[in-house]
Formats: C-alpha cells, sequence, structure tokens
C-alpha cells in the first residue's frame, strides 16, 4: 500500500516529520523525508580565532599544533597565518586524517566553532 501525503507548504511537510525539508528548484520541489537527505557540507568559513578557540575547547589544540609542526614550512605558515580557516581545505582535511578524525568530527568542530 502506497501513502500518499499532500502538504501545502514546506512548514507543514517538516512539522509532519521531524527533519524534513523542501529544496526548490525552479519549478522543481525535491521533499526529503528521512535517510534520503543529502551530507549539507559546510561551507562558511570560521575565523582563526574561531578555529583555534573551538580546537582549544575540544581538547585538540596540542594535536592539531603536532600535526602542523609535522607539515612542510610552506604549510605551517599557511595554516598559522590564515585569517580564514575553511572546512574543505586541502590542509584541514590533511591534518583531519593524520589525527583520524571523522568527517562527522570535523563538522562537528566547524559547527562549534561557528556558534563562537
Amino acid at each position: 500500500m502506497i501513502n500518499t501525503y499532500i502538504y501545502n507548504s514546506a512548514e507543514h511537510l517538516a512539522a509532519a516529520q521531524a527533519g524534513a525539508y523542501c529544496v526548490l528548484l525552479g519549478s522543481t520541489v525535491t521533499a526529503y523525508t528521512g535517510e534520503d537527505i543529502p551530507v549539507k557540507p559546510i561551507v562558511v568559513p570560521l575565523t582563526s580565532r574561531q578555529f583555534w578557540l573551538a580546537l582549544e575547547d575540544m581538547g585538540l589544540t596540542d594535536a592539531v599544533e603536532a600535526a602542523i609542526s609535522a607539515m612542510p614550512r610552506r604549510a605551517q605558515i599557511e595554516v598559522r597565518a590564515a585569517t580564514e580557516i575553511d572546512r574543505q581545505n586541502a590542509l584541514v582535511i590533511g591534518f583531519s586524517a593524520a589525527l583520524k578524525k571523522s568527517s562527522a568530527e570535523v563538522d562537528a568542530l566547524f559547527l562549534y566553532g561557528a556558534s563562537l
């Protein structure tokens, strides 16, 4: 049996199903209602201050400093002199892997950092 529901707004859909949302592109509406919800990339970079405070609050400063110290000199300068830290930056991805941090853990760090 197929259940059909008619939602007259994205808010109505979201209220009916926790975590649901709609994407409107032109005249096409796509409703995501469960495990089909795509992962949303974190695109807002953190300021250097937010990044380092988030690392400190999560107890990762020493480990990240050690990972940075093991990088080539140019990469060290890039990380330490950056005014913004982008989640998708190759250096962030590199030292995340070196510290054996999952993508979800790095996302959590960036989400937390954005709140600071």
